[in-house]
């Protein structure tokens, strides 16, 4: 028989990302427990910082999308580079004479 292996990241069959939020939420319902003043801000500075990572992550992958926009047009004028560069480059790596002293 085959047996087919594949990830399962899942505590207690409930996937990872979502026992991030459940432990946020035991968390505020434990500061509630404390004082209600306490518990009200920590929930805002949650959701504050949460709305901050959010906004940052999707700062990161229009800078990404952007540095590989600019490296595909960077690959592409290399692609048209002419034949005898590409020997001459060739010929200066596979030269042997480069690590002898001068």
């Amino acid at each position: 028989e085959r047996l087919m292996v594949k990830s399962n990241h899942s505590l207690f069959w409930i996937k990872m990302q979502h026992w991030g939020i459940i432990f946020n939420i035991l968390g505020i319902l434990m500061i509630f427990r404390g004082s209600v003043t306490i518990g009200i801000i920590a929930t805002i500075a949650i959701i504050l910082i949460s709305i901050f990572l959010h906004i940052n992550k999707k700062k990161q992958t229009k800078k990404l999308n952007t540095k590989n926009i600019r490296n595909k047009e960077s690959e592409e004028s290399e692609e048209k580079e002419s034949e005898e560069e590409k020997l001459k480059r060739r010929q200066e790596k596979e030269d042997p004479n480069r690590f002898m002293p001068k």
